[in-house]
């Protein structure tokens, strides 16, 4: 490891809820987490908005909000135009965290943070998380990917077949995750660093997929196979913890809560059946089958509404005196939007300025719906159902994420932009001015 006293060691579990791991914990299935727990500061964390992954570990990484860093979603538009593009590392503008601490001569090792590909030149290694469709890019430095290779180190699991088999599901997180555990248990001690961070992906993908069996009472197959794999996870965690000495500070944190799911929520169609929105033909598939000169607003995943501004979309047709109106109009509808039980969908309606300031603004969706628990946004054109049930039994929540730090602190309201000036603090290094989160020590 690094020669330097103070180091920092991050665990990121993706998409565990801080309620669940706190649970399990008191149970006595996860010793090693409820040791923790009980000997430092563990609270629930608010995320970033949208409450997905690449919008919250771009947060994480950088410490600003998105129209700092400009990642709003997996997907954004391109310029101009309703269609699709994916954005990468390449398209955060601000800089991260081992990007500063390379800059004060520290080591990092950061493994499979998603948004992170291609690799990034660093002081020290990284290995991307998902989405990552070229492993060569992936790795830095290039010459750990035989290594990886070698090890059946892999990404992310088969989604696609997963879609298809719960079985296969539990097999195939089993054995990502098994390889992901021993990657980050042997570039742990083999690797010098100041700053280390691995990342489980796997939490994520068996939430979507096996909550409701997870909140099941009876222990089904399912249930008890997601159990086994937070177990992995607590061992692995009790023998990181082992090899860190008292100065390190050691931090476990997930970038957003979860819960299960009630009903999809295609709000495109909802927008399409009070004329907001027209489509090119009768059944639409894609974002780009939009017909400009008669939509006013379109959804992206997830709850991101985009006005139709003639200075913003070459098709646009919604005028600078009639966009506040039109937002006003929206937000009062869509915060009365109902299930057929009467339960409000939405919990909140923002305008951007409202959760966004910094110079990509401009680039941010006009309003951001946050859903209530189980009610899960999409941004979909295909369908023509308002409400739906899907493949998934769990959804991503903007609340109920994990903190845990082995330090006792006494802190409130913590938001994931905090984490990155707080390691940095601790590491002695100036965060700057730009910073927007705040430092918890």
């Amino acid at each position: 490891m690094g020669n330097t006293k103070q180091k920092v060691c991050v665990i990121g579990l993706d998409g565990t809820p801080f309620s669940l791991l706190n649970s399990l914990a008191g149970e006595g299935i996860l010793p090693n987490i409820d040791k923790l727990f009980k000997s430092g500061t563990a609270v629930p964390m608010t995320t970033a908005l949208p409450e997905i992954s690449s919008v919250a570990w771009t947060s994480f990484m950088t410490g600003v909000n998105p129209a700092k860093h400009s990642i709003f979603g997996f997907t954004d538009l391109i310029a101009g135009s309703y269609n699709l593009r994916f954005p990468n590392s390449l398209d955060v503008k601000s800089q991260t965290l081992w990007e500063r601490l390379g800059q004060g001569n520290k080591r990092s090792v950061v493994i499979n943070v998603p948004s992170t590909y291609p690799a990034a030149e660093i002081n020290g290694t990284l290995v991307s998380g998902f989405v990552s469709p070229d492993f060569s890019k992936a790795v830095y430095p290039p010459s750990l990917i035989s290594r990886l290779q070698e090890s059946g180190y892999r990404i992310d699991i088969d989604l696609e077949k997963a879609f298809q088999s719960k079985d296969f599901l539990l097999e195939d997180a089993n054995d990502a995750l098994e390889k992901r555990l021993t990657t980050i248990g042997d570039l742990f001690n083999s690797e010098q660093w100041d700053l280390f961070v691995g990342v489980v992906t796997e939490t994520d993908r068996l939430h979507h997929f096996l909550w409701a069996e997870l909140e099941e009472d009876n222990n089904s197959r399912y249930k008890e196979g997601v159990l086994n794999c937070y177990k992995e996870i607590d061992n692995m965690i009790g023998e990181i913890y082992e090899g860190l000495d008292d100065e390190t500070l050691f931090i476990i944190l997930s970038d957003h809560g979860f819960c299960g799911v009630k009903k999809q929520v295609y709000l495109n169609q909802w927008l399409y059946k009070n004329d907001y929105l027209a489509f090119k033909k009768p059944e639409p598939a894609l974002l780009m089958d939009i017909e400009g000169a008669k939509t006013k607003a379109f959804c992206m995943d997830p709850g991101r509404i985009y006005i139709n501004t003639k200075s913003r979309f070459g098709e646009g047709i919604v005028d600078s005196v009639s966009y506040e109106p039109l937002r006003d109009e929206l937000i009062a509808a869509i915060s009365e939007l109902r299930a057929p039980d009467g339960e409000p969908i939405a919990n909140k309606v923002y305008r951007k300025e409202e959760i966004y300031h910094g110079p990509y603004i401009n680039e941010a969706p006009d309003l951001l719906v946050l859903a209530n628990p189980g009610w899960d946004l999409k941004g979909s054109v295909a369908g023509q159902d308002f409400l739906r049930n899907g493949p998934w039994s769990g959804m991503h929540t903007h609340d109920n994420a994990v903190f845990y730090i082995n330090r006792n602190i006494n802190t409130k309201d913590v938001n994931i932009i905090d984490l990155m000036p707080t390691i940095l603090k601790y590491l002695e290094i100036d965060t700057g001015a730009d910073i927007d989160g705040r430092q918890l020590l």
